[in-house]
């Protein structure tokens, strides 16, 4: 058999061993936890892994940051279970900070010959030493809405530093022309070392126009003497209930039935039921009129409408309107369509995806195996004789 046949055989089965490692699954649990540095501490954390294969070997190491100070109680499970780890901390620790450590559970490889695969999944251990003086880190979160909604605000401060401080934080809500249009006042707080604080409330939206806006939330900290700001900041939409119509089919050939379709999208926070368009084509020899099955819009999505349309009863351009129809609503926009001959050769581009790309390798690798033995068939038949 040829080098080039051999060749081929190994990525058809590499291919078919690489698909069937896609429907392979293992999980681990808690996938992420979060310790303040105490000197000399030692941390117990229990973990499961689960695995779809109940006759898999797995194995478990530790990697990242701090790996030389994690034990294991067992570093090998099959088909899953439960082990746990102990993190012996020491007296002092240099890199300050937000320190990571890997809890890695990994299948032993299986495959033919030396091709194998393997699944390796991880679990997060994040070590806050403290910095020296005063350092803080903060998370923000909020929320899109619609108009005349309350919208919660929502924002968490951690003292990673050595010394305690005071913070006092404010949620400043900005439009999209950067212009402040109110803002979200927290209480000042005490925090000592390693210690973190919720902070909540509830925006009222009424009043504010549909928009992009921006949550800018300023935390000021220190104490007396020294006072330092810290600043993060998130977008979030308020929305109306509206849906605009962001395109629509602009040219078609004449050939029998065609598709014709209208892109919306919704700038509503919750779902819109049953939004269908409605559609005029004039010109002045005449035109069409048409409705598009109606669709359900989840909270902010896009979709298309179509139709299909006799497309041999038209010819030329068309003065186009389209009315998006939604809750005893419609937004209406205007164009026009271009109706063409059909051109004389219309060629369909193939699209080829990853299944069908294995699907002709391996058909491919068949032809040429088939072939060589036949080749090899008659050259015997000819020694014989």
């Amino acid at each position: 058999m040829k080098k080039s046949t051999v060749i081929l055989l190994g990525l058809v089965f590499a291919t078919l061993i690489s698909l069937n490692a896609v429907s392979a699954s293992l999980g681990i649990s808690p996938a992420i936890t979060r310790y303040n540095f105490v000197p000399n501490e030692r941390i117990s954390i229990e973990y499961t892994v689960y695995s779809d294969n109940p006759e898999k070997m797995i194995d478990m190491y530790a990697q990242g940051d701090l790996a030389q100070y994690v034990t294991f109680n067992k570093q090998n499970l099959v088909g899953g279970g439960t082990f746990k780890i102990a993190v012996n901390l020491p007296a002092n620790i240099d890199t300050v900070g937000k320190n990571t450590i890997y809890i890695a559970a990994r299948e032993q490889p299986s495959g033919l010959g030396t091709i194998g695969t393997a699944i390796i999944i991880r679990a997060v251990i994040y070590l806050y030493v403290p910095y020296p003086g005063k350092y803080i880190e903060g998370e923000l979160s909020v929320r899109d809405a619609n108009v005349n909604e309350q919208m919660p605000v929502e924002l968490k401060v951690y003292n990673r530093g050595k010394e305690e401080i005071t913070i006092l934080p404010v949620v400043n809500i900005l439009n999209s022309n950067m212009q402040k249009v109110t803002a979200v006042n927290f209480p000042e707080v005490q925090l000592a070392s390693g210690q973190e604080q919720d902070f909540g409330k509830r925006l009222d939206t009424t009043g504010m126009m549909p928009d992009n806006y921006i949550a800018d939330a300023v935390i000021t900290y220190g104490d007396k003497d020294y006072w330092e700001t810290y600043e993060i900041n998130r977008t979030f939409r308020i929305g109306s209930l509206f849906v605009n119509v962001t395109n629509f089919t602009k040219q078609l050939y004449r050939d029998g039935l065609q598709k014709f379709g209208v892109d919306v999208k919704s700038g509503w926070n919750s779902d819109v039921k049953e939004v269908y368009a409605e559609v005029r084509l004039t010109n002045e020899t005449g035109g069409m009129t048409f409705r598009t099955p109606s669709a359900d819009l989840k909270a902010w999505e896009s979709k298309r409408l179509e139709q299909y349309i006799d497309t041999n009863a038209l010819s030329g351009d068309y003065r186009t309107e389209i009315a998006a129809v939604y809750l005893g609503k419609s937004t209406t926009v205007e164009g026009t369509l271009k109706v063409r001959d059909k051109p004389a050769v219309w060629v369909k581009p193939l699209k080829i995806t990853g299944l069908s790309l294995a699907g002709l390798i391996v058909l491919a690798a068949l032809i040429i195996v088939i072939r060589e033995i036949f080749k090899l068939g008659k050259r015997k038949k000819s020694r014989r004789k």
